[in-house]
């Protein structure tokens, strides 16, 4: 199974964890790389197509939502997974619904959150632990990235059979 992995570079989150992917998941073809470096013809290419994107200081990545919103058609006919990580667990569903819509979200083969503890809620605020866990991936997001990885992997023996 040929799988593309397109993150947001707004936070270096959405990056940690779809390399993070990248390196744990079974393909034989497998490539990620930041949305703003993608073309809309590359999604033809693969079978499974994993989007990641970061909420920062309560917005989206911009980027990554348009993205989505000019490639839907093509994203809707591909089996695809999608991940946002948010400090914001009482809103992670409309975060969701407002980068990759609910049509997309409800034909997603997996959706998945990450929380990170370290992300400033404003401009003028402070992070919310007193250490932060920058370039590391906490415990929690650690047992839901396998968790993640390894339906990306159930799906591609699936395929192989």
């Amino acid at each position: 199974m040929r799988i593309l992995i397109l993150y947001d570079n707004v936070n270096s989150k959405a990056a940690e964890i779809a390399n993070e992917i990248l390196e744990n998941v079974d393909s034989e073809f497998k490539r990620a790389f930041p949305v703003n470096k993608a073309h809309d013809a590359c999604l033809l290419k693969y079978d499974f197509i994993i989007l990641g994107g970061s909420v920062s200081k309560r917005s989206i990545p911009r980027e990554l939502k348009q993205y989505v919103q000019r490639n839907m058609r093509t994203l809707k006919g591909k089996n695809i997974g999608i991940f946002i990580t948010t400090y914001e667990k009482e809103k992670e569903s409309k975060y969701l619904y407002k980068l990759y819509s609910k049509e997309l979200v409800s034909s997603a083969y997996l959706t998945e959150f990450f929380y990170d503890e370290n992300i400033n809620t404003g401009f003028f605020s402070r992070p919310r632990t007193k250490t932060p866990n920058k370039g590391k991936i906490n415990e929690l997001n650690k047992s839901r990235i396998k968790s993640f990885i390894d339906k990306v992997n159930e799906l591609s023996a699936r395929r192989k059979k």
